[in-house]
């Protein structure tokens, strides 16, 4: 990740994920993609991240539940 920020004023639906984190990853072939972080406490520049898929809003009114991508701190296998 090359840049990041923290933003702690939310829409009202997503208060309980608050604080939000973004950054600018950079891809191996030198893309980069404004994404959402999972874990605002772990971001830093040059925090290798990973793609996964998460839960990112529950609709309290109509009970809809929106997934998509977010990025979180790469995890190695096998350990």
């Amino acid at each position: 990740m090359e840049q990041y920020t923290i933003v702690y004023q939310v829409p009202e639906e997503m208060r309980d994920q608050a604080p939000l984190a973004y950054g600018i990853v950079r891809l191996e072939d030198g893309t980069r993609l404004a994404v959402m972080l999972t874990e605002a406490s772990e971001a830093r520049p040059g925090l290798r991240v990973e793609a996964v898929f998460r839960r990112v809003i529950v609709d309290g009114h109509y009970g809809l539940i929106a997934y998509g991508t977010r990025w979180r701190p790469e995890r190695i296998q096998g350990r």
